[in-house]
């Protein structure tokens, strides 16, 4: 990875967002816009371009390999970042609402709307792909622990948890693999007219999916763009705040990368590129509506979330130069 190229991707996603921004501030895009926004994210763009990715990029022979140390580091790193979220939350002696957002935002990234467009453009197919599978694990968690931190009365309804990780990307992905281990490349070959039908629907749906990368960064903008400058400001001084910042962005990817360190042998450089990657993202904005839904301080899980969001842009570039003099 290139720095210069580094800085280059990450100064076309800041010009996304601060597209976003002067959306809303102008009121081209009203509140309720944004939610609509992530239903399209979500349920039509993000799917179709999960599926048309795998189906049309030929996989290395190492993408098993990559895939199961890409999942176990997943679980490694949220499960830790989850005990230092309890942990600082109980140092900073936070009420028992704010001490679970905190430890649920510290643990739970932004793995969609920022991760995606960057694997891409650092990557190109197989760095998205490989940012699915850390996201299928991050969703994971969402719904399990994210949902009991929010609201414990929802883990009673494992029914309805399970019903939610059931969505239009888990079955785009599931679909893939299927038709990976199906092998319909060979198909392709054999039959014309399977091959004609597949390359009609490429080229009619791909080109939808492939806006999720410009979309997701618009997005982050509307969420920055709906608080005033001095609301912004005033998020950074929360010691708490301040705290977590540090600490997500800067010394739990640090961790990481000593980890990474010495897993290197494990699995290919790119892998170990989008995992460290994955360390340095901001706090989610799916939790943010989870909270509202649940009763929680979703309040405070916006603030994190703009905070970290803004702070990063700064920060990762910082952080991916130093996983360079590392590597």
């Amino acid at each position: 990875m290139e720095l210069q190229i580094i800085i280059n991707q990450i100064s076309k996603l800041i010009l996304l967002v601060l597209v976003g921004v002067y959306a809303r501030k102008l009121k081209i895009i009203p509140e309720e816009g944004i939610a609509i926004l992530s239903k399209l994210l979500i349920n039509i763009t993000l799917p179709i371009l999960t599926f048309f990715s795998i189906t049309s990029y030929k996989l290395p022979d190492d993408i098993f390999r990559d895939g199961f140390f890409i999942i176990s580091m997943a679980v490694c790193i949220q499960l830790f970042s989850l005990f230092v979220g309890k942990l600082i939350a109980k140092i900073l002696k936070l009420g028992r609402v704010k001490k679970n957002v905190y430890a649920a935002q510290l643990m739970i990234g932004n793995t969609v709307y920022l991760a995606f467009p960057l694997m891409t453009e650092l990557f190109g197919r197989i760095g998205l792909i490989y940012a699915i599978i850390y996201y299928l694990v991050s969703l994971t968690f969402i719904w399990t622990i994210g949902v009991y931190l929010f609201n414990k009365e929802e883990m009673k309804n494992v029914r309805q948890i399970f019903k939610s990780l059931i969505n239009p990307c888990t079955i785009a992905f599931a679909l893939g693999i299927i038709a990976l281990i199906l092998r319909i490349d060979i198909a392709m070959e054999k039959w014309d007219l399977f091959n004609k039908s597949y390359q009609f629907m490429y080229d009619t749906f791909y080109p939808l999916g492939n806006t999720t990368m410009s979309l997701s960064m618009v997005f982050i903008g509307l969420i920055i763009g709906q608080m005033k400058f001095k609301q912004i400001v005033g998020i950074f001084k929360d010691r708490s705040v301040q705290i977590l910042v540090l600490v997500k962005l800067i010394l739990i990817p640090s961790f990481f990368l000593l980890v990474l360190m010495f897993a290197r042998e494990f699995a290919t450089e790119i892998a170990i590129a989008v995992i460290f990657i994955e360390t340095l993202m901001p706090a989610s904005t799916v939790t943010v509506a989870i909270a509202k839904e649940n009763g929680s301080d979703y309040t405070y899980a916006m603030e994190i979330a703009i905070a970290t969001t803004v702070i990063c842009l700064i920060t990762i570039p910082v952080m991916l130069r130093l996983y360079q003099v590392v590597f």
